[in-house]
């Protein structure tokens, strides 16, 4: 009598689970976002007066105030400028990320401080590591190399702020989706090896 087929005499031994790393690539939990409040009570003072700054922060490590110094993650300040002043707080995460919240406080008789500028985005310490997949992506031939060749032209043509804010969105875009870089460098690696075989 012959054997009928069932999913029991396929696989005795079914696995439950068929990825047998299941930790390899497990989903990264995204470190929580930064949200910064800073007001002025009030903005507007006589010489000799003052206005006190209240500011909150969630998923910060890190705040300072400029023309105050390091300042707890939320809390109050009194300051007494002699003329108009921005304050600037600045909220860092643990993974560098940080925002910027700006309140001014005018002082009679004195000008208008100037616009805050926003500030440089410093490239990440993995911004060269970023780039050299760039590169190797450009060295395949094909309309990929094409496309990335673009995209490295491009690149060089933005501002170093611009750069760093696109570094920036290549991190948040790791922390989100668990993009491995080194498994990008292991991957192109492999690619070489085989094209060096190829060649011999």
């Amino acid at each position: 009598m012959g054997k009928h087929w069932s999913p029991e005499t396929q696989n005795p031994n079914p696995n439950p689970n068929p990825n047998p790393n299941p930790n390899l690539f497990p989903n990264p939990v995204p470190p929580p976002a930064i949200t910064t409040k800073l007001s002025a009570s009030p903005t507007s003072i006589n010489l000799g007066q003052s206005s006190t700054l209240t500011w909150s922060t969630t998923g910060a490590t890190s705040v300072s105030i400029s023309g105050v110094g390091n300042v707890a993650l939320s809390g109050t300040e009194v300051v007494n400028p002699k003329v108009s002043a921005n304050y600037t707080l600045t909220a860092t995460a643990a993974n560098g990320e940080f925002e910027n919240t700006t309140v001014t406080v005018l002082v009679a008789g004195t000008p208008a401080p100037s616009p805050v500028v926003p500030p440089l985005v410093k490239s990440p310490k993995n911004a060269t590591e970023q780039l050299d997949i760039l590169s190797d992506v450009a060295s395949v031939k094909g309309t990929l190399s094409s496309i990335a060749a673009d995209a490295r032209a491009e690149y060089e043509s933005l501002s170093e702020v611009a750069r760093g804010e696109m570094h920036e969105a290549f991190n948040r875009i790791e922390a989100k989706f668990g993009v491995v870089l080194a498994a990008c460098h292991t991957l192109f690696g492999v690619h070489r090896q085989q094209t060096a075989v190829k060649k011999q």
